[in-house]
């Protein structure tokens, strides 16, 4: 179960989700990744330990926030859209 403090800072969509998960334990979820929103990606994004080892990608906290409202977009997109690869300008 979530902490209430963890419950303050969720995005919406992932609140209703918490809630039905506990009105219905056996229920199924499907692209639980559209409930996530903008600004639980950049809150996620702020919590990232600035000396923390950089991505699959190569690309470190510092560089990824040098755009990060385009790669929060992206992100937010690509998690709507399931699709996996950014896309490159």
């Amino acid at each position: 179960m979530a902490s209430a403090l963890t419950l303050e800072t969720m995005s919406p969509g992932l609140l209703k989700g918490v809630e039905r998960a506990q009105r219905e334990p056996e229920g199924r979820f499907h692209a639980l990744a559209q409930l996530i929103d903008m600004p639980a990606l950049e809150r996620a994004y702020r919590r990232q330990r600035a000396d923390a080892a950089v991505g699959m990608d190569g690309v470190t906290k510092e560089q990824y926030g040098q755009a990060l409202e385009v790669n929060l977009q992206d992100l937010h997109a690509r998690l709507r859209h399931a699709r996996a690869e950014p896309v490159v300008s």
